[in-house]
This record gives structure tokens, C-alpha cells and sequence, in this order.
């Protein structure tokens, strides 16, 4: 014998709870009776040409926009090429030394100290600097150097 009809022997299936007499019948008069009442609800005026065409005009001024901006782009990015006929000499001596051993990237990795120790290493006076990079140090600075 199942658990279930051990305790349906035991207590029954009388809960005791009883529903009055015609209880159901009169239930849907009683809440309907009880309801406010509901004004109808006024029909949305009919929509102007404005209101009509509102959404697609933005649309229009959106994409005009975009259009107008990219067009800027354009010609802004092409009024100012950059030529690569005269190269300057630092950059072409900066190219030329990426495949130095000896070269230093720049990064945020390198100690301040560990950069001034190699630069003495391999300068040792301002004036080869100077003449390396194509530079003029202001000469308060030309003590650091010895």
C-alpha cells in the first residue's frame, strides 16, 4: 500500500471546507455588480501629414549627416598626404637602426635608469648626441652629461 492511501484510510478525503448552496450561480452577477464603471475610451484623432512623415524625414537627415561626415573625412585625410620622397634623417636613421641589437624600444617596461645607463654606454659626450639625432640640447642641460 502506497504512503498516499495509508493517510486517506486514516483521515478520509472530507477537508471539511464546504461551498454554499447556488454559490456559483449568482458569483458572476455579484463581481460584475461590484466593478466601477468604464467610460469608453475616445478614438485616437487621425494623424497629420507631419506626423506621418516625421519618422522617415529624420531618418533622411540621419543618413545626410553621415554622408556629410564621411565626406569631410575624405577630404580632409586627402588634403594633407604625407609624402614619402624626402624622408627626414632621423626618421630614415631610426628605421635603419630597428635591426641594431643594441636598440632601446620605447616602452613603458624600460626603467628611467636602465635608459640613461645605456645612453652613457654608448655616448660619451653631449656633442656625439647632438650630432646622432640632428638636435641642439639647451646647454643648462649640458652638464648631465659629464
Amino acid at each position: 500500500m502506497r504512503e498516499e492511501d495509508k493517510i486517506i484510510t486514516r483521515y478520509g478525503r472530507d477537508t471539511g471546507y464546504r461551498v454554499p448552496e447556488g454559490y456559483f450561480e449568482t458569483l458572476r452577477q455579484e463581481v460584475l455588480a461590484e466593478l466601477p464603471k468604464r467610460t469608453a475610451i475616445p478614438a485616437a484623432p487621425p494623424l497629420t501629414l507631419w506626423q506621418k512623415i516625421r519618422p522617415y524625414v529624420y531618418m533622411a537627415a540621419m543618413f545626410a549627416g553621415i554622408w556629410c561626415m564621411m565626406k569631410m573625412f575624405h577630404t580632409m585625410s586627402h588634403s594633407a598626404e604625407i609624402s614619402l620622397d624626402r624622408v627626414p634623417n632621423s626618421v630614415a636613421l631610426a628605421v635603419a637602426d630597428l635591426h641594431d641589437e643594441n636598440w632601446i624600444a620605447p616602452s613603458s617596461d624600460i626603467e628611467d635608469t636602465e635608459l640613461i645607463y645605456s645612453l652613457s654606454d654608448r655616448y660619451s659626450s653631449i656633442d656625439e648626441f647632438e650630432a646622432d639625432f640632428g638636435v641642439e640640447i639647451d646647454p643648462k642641460y649640458a652638464s648631465l652629461g659629464e
